[in-house]
């Protein structure tokens, strides 16, 4: 989670199976439960203004 969290901002959007996601600790909150299902995920790409 630490990994995954170090990516983010803390005024990250994201869409969700769930619905919309907006902030760091909604996003935090929601991949503690949906990443259970996960025994591994891998960055494909990044795509912003940075």
């Amino acid at each position: 989670m630490d990994t995954l969290m170090s990516v983010v901002t803390e005024d990250v959007t994201a869409v969700s199976p769930v619905g919309p996601i907006e902030g760091a600790q909604a996003f935090r909150a929601f991949w503690a439960n949906f990443g259970r299902m996960f025994s591994r995920i891998d960055l494909v790409g990044a795509y912003g203004d940075d």
